[in-house]
């Protein structure tokens, strides 16, 4: 482990940060059974709401795996330690019955005069990809989040109700329900 941890803390640059989680981190969740979770599991989704933890830094380096909620936090660590401007947000679709909708969590940090996404546990969006405000960022965030929720088949009522929301470091392994509560309160 102490490997990794002195990897990750010689990491210098974002680009280099986003090579380490992509190489490094696999995609899945620690359960608060203490078992590591990967797609791969029939259960992985099934068992998602009850058995996840929000991981620490030390956690997801330890046990290389992580999703959205813990690598935005794994990044917004690596980011402020390297004095970047950041902001983190939320996207969930708001109902008041619980629905199968995924959410997300990402990263954006500024660079010079450019907003940049910093986008890792979106495989088919991973990148970092710069815009030229905060707004134009969002938009095109939100824009796919809309088009994967189009694939699983979204109401139409539902869409009005997306909401995404900045949010601010989430106490440490907390369950998925105390997490998404904790940044809609």
């Amino acid at each position: 482990m102490k490997k990794i941890i002195d990897e990750y803390n010689n990491i210098k640059k974002p680009e280099e940060l986003y090579n380490f989680l992509c190489d490094k981190i696999s995609y899945g969740y620690k359960g608060n059974d203490n078992k590591l979770y990967l797609p791969s599991d029939k259960d992985f989704n099934k068992v998602w709401y009850e058995k996840y933890t929000l991981q620490n830094e030390n956690d997801i380096l330890k046990n290389k795996v992580g999703n959205c909620y813990d690598l935005t936090e794994l990044e917004r660590t690596w980011f402020i330690k390297n004095n970047y401007e950041i902001e983190t947000y939320f996207l969930i679709v708001g109902t008041n019955k619980k629905n199968n909708y995924p959410t997300h969590s990402f990263l954006t940090y500024k660079d010079n005069d450019e907003w940049c996404l910093f986008e890792v546990s979106d495989e088919k969006s991973r990148g970092i990809l710069k815009f030229k405000d905060m707004h134009e960022l969002l938009k095109y965030k939100l824009n796919i989040y809309i088009n994967d929720l189009n694939l699983l088949g979204i109401k139409e009522d539902d869409k009005e109700k997306i909401i995404l929301k900045e949010f601010t470091k989430p106490i440490e392994h907390i369950s998925a329900k105390e997490y998404i509560e904790s940044i809609l309160k």
